[in-house]
């Protein structure tokens, strides 16, 4: 009975190992230099790869040119259990985010795009005093 006990818990040890060596890491040194000439095709959002439980996604941060609309945005993706940031720095044209594979990769590109649009169009309505009050507030990236 050990023995069994012990080969289960080495089989899943070995199990979670190679899950995160699979994982995505913006952090890893050289990980965005792989992305650096990424082609978009035009689009805000693409799916770059997946493993075994997770789809990744890179956006392009560069159609959101402020500072207020890309805090924005991460804001707004606070509000959407489908998808999670897996890189906080806003400064980047590139930015990384996951979700799990039970969602339908269109309706999570079709939502990023919406995101985009929603950030933009609040930036666009508001003045500029308005959006730095809210960026005292709100604003916590690097």
């Amino acid at each position: 009975m050990t023995r069994i006990l012990f080969i289960a818990l080495l089989f899943f040890s070995s199990m979670a190992l190679r899950a995160q060596a699979d994982a995505i890491n913006p952090g890893e040194p050289g990980f965005r230099e792989k992305y650096s000439d990424f082609n978009f095709q035009g689009h805000f959002a693409a799916k770059i790869a997946k493993d075994a439980t997770n789809n990744y996604f890179l956006l392009d941060f560069s159609k959101l040119p402020s500072r207020f609309e890309r805090v924005y945005f991460m804001n707004l993706c606070f509000g959407y259990y489908k998808i999670i940031n897996i890189d906080p720095v806003v400064t980047m044209d590139k930015v990384f985010f996951m979700a799990n594979q039970t969602y339908e990769t269109d309706e999570l590109l079709k939502l990023f795009g919406d995101l985009k649009d929603k950030a933009v169009n609040t930036a666009a309505a508001w003045a500029g005093e308005e959006k730095t009050k809210w960026l005292k507030v709100n604003d916590k990236y690097k």
